[in-house]
């Protein structure tokens, strides 16, 4: 590996997913895009976000037909992704509005703005940990540039989403 090359971790592959999520409903060349680079990312690391990674039960001590701990922390990983997808400002629908709004948006918008941040931060804190009690991945575990172009990384530059409104 080259020492100069540039290495991407865990949070990487979760931004790469996130989006690849948020990008499931735009168009075809978006949704494409997002989709081989989380693909890309996720053979890199050899994992799945969208489901809980096969594990021996009889090993756990799991009876037949009892979740597994790493299925109930997945299921509350999709959980957290649906909780952090859900909150959004209330001024983020408006392009355009009228004074009043502004006038309102003056006054709360930075704070809701700051609180947005925080609360999502918090959310991939969290996701980050729960990757690592599902996954094993820690802040240790990375791939090269090298990997993810082996792993169909998208050569073609990123499309820009406003060329799609």
């Amino acid at each position: 590996m080259n020492p100069s090359e540039k290495m991407f971790g865990r949070d990487h592959l979760l931004r790469a997913w996130l989006q690849n999520q948020s990008s499931r409903n735009a168009h075809n060349d978006l949704k494409n895009y997002y989709g081989r680079v989380a693909t890309a990312f996720a053979t890199a690391f050899k994992v799945d976000l969208d489901h809980a990674p096969q594990s021996n039960r009889a090993e756990q001590g799991h009876a037949f037909g009892e979740r597994s701990d790493e299925e109930d922390l997945h299921r509350f990983f999709m959980d957290v992704i649906a909780a952090r997808q859900s909150c959004s400002s209330p001024f983020s629908s408006y392009r355009e509005a009228p004074k009043a709004i502004c006038d309102l948006y003056q006054t709360f918008g930075s704070r809701l703005d700051e609180a947005l941040g925080k609360f999502v931060a918090v959310h991939d804190e969290l996701l980050l940990e729960l990757i690592e009690k599902i996954w094993g991945l820690t802040e240790m575990d990375m791939v090269s540039q090298s990997d993810l172009d082996q792993c169909g990384y998208p050569t073609e530059s990123e499309p820009d989403p406003f060329d799609y409104w």
